[in-house]
C-alpha cells in the first residue's frame, strides 16, 4: 500500500541527489577552467618576455651558431633549416642578413 510513497520520496531523493551534484561539478569545471585561461595567459605572457630576453643576448649569434647552439641543448630534436629560419618544435628563429631578428613561438 505504501509502495508508491516509497517509490516517489526514493526518486526525489535520488533527483534532488543528483541536481546537487551536477551543479557542484558544473561550478567546479568553469573554476577550472577560469584558472587554466589565466594560466594560459601567463604562460604567453612569460613566452614574450623569454623571447625578447632571447633576442636581446643573442645578437651576436649567427644562424649557424644558434642551430650549433641548439644541437648541443638537443642532439635528438628535429631542426628544420631554411634559408631565413630555423625550426625547432613549435619554435621558430627568424634572421634577416644573418642576425636574428624574431623568435616566434606558435601553438599557444
Amino acid at each position: 500500500m505504501y509502495t508508491w510513497k516509497t517509490a516517489f520520496f526514493t526518486c526525489l531523493v535520488l533527483m534532488m541527489g543528483s541536481t546537487l551534484y551536477l551543479g557542484f561539478a558544473l561550478i567546479d569545471a568553469g573554476i577550472s577552467y577560469t584558472y587554466q585561461q589565466e594560466s594560459l595567459k601567463t604562460a604567453i605572457k612569460s613566452n614574450e618576455v623569454l623571447s625578447r630576453v632571447v633576442l636581446a643576448s643573442s645578437k651576436a649569434y649567427t644562424q649557424e651558431d644558434l642551430l650549433h647552439l641548439l644541437r648541443e641543448i638537443d642532439p635528438n630534436a628535429f631542426i628544420v633549416q631554411e634559408k631565413d629560419q630555423l625550426i625547432i618544435g613549435d619554435i621558430t628563429f627568424k634572421f634577416e642578413n644573418n642576425v636574428l631578428v624574431e623568435v616566434v613561438q606558435y601553438g599557444i
